[in-house]
């Protein structure tokens, strides 16, 4: 099963497509960065563009994506619901099946605790797909993201 790992940001997203059989592996890793000094409109239809390709090329079946948490920063929220609500809009027209985890669901599936670091995540993750390429922070999320769907679909 192909799986695509988003991890979604207005300015920014991280993505990841992987075969899911009995062992994952990368077909793809990348980020999209909207432009700056662009509108909220402008940035949206950037990221809706970027994902159309992404799915047209790959087709994946299920989309995994991290559930909506409050953080610090009201407004990254508020950027962060534009993006996602594009992203999912995107991917229902597109009849892509989405799945949702908790931060916490993410870094106990890849790392086994649900308090591991960033760089913790980071390391598990190239360590699960055998690799020495270093991803930024989002596409690092986004493939485990993706990790940890095919995690949980092997043990159903």
């Amino acid at each position: 099963m192909r799986v695509l790992g988003l991890d979604p940001g207005l300015n920014k997203i991280g993505y990841s497509v992987l075969e899911c059989d009995r062992h994952p592996s990368l077909l793809l890793a990348g980020s999209h960065r909207t432009k700056r000094n662009t509108s909220l409109s402008q940035k949206l239809g950037s990221i809706t563009a970027h994902l159309e390709g992404l799915l047209t090329t790959y087709a994946p079946k299920v989309c995994v994506v991290e559930s909506l948490f409050y953080g610090k920063n009201p407004r990254s929220i508020i950027s962060l619901s534009h993006a996602r609500g594009a992203v999912l809009a995107v991917l229902n027209s597109h009849g892509v099946d989405v799945v949702e985890y908790t931060p916490q669901e993410v870094k106990r599936a890849i790392c086994g605790r649900g308090r591991a670091s960033k760089e913790q995540v980071s390391y598990m993750v190239k360590r699960l797909l055998n690799t020495n390429s270093d991803f930024d922070q989002d596409v690092s999320d986004a493939i485990a993201l993706a990790l940890c769907f095919a995690n949980r679909a092997g043990k159903e």
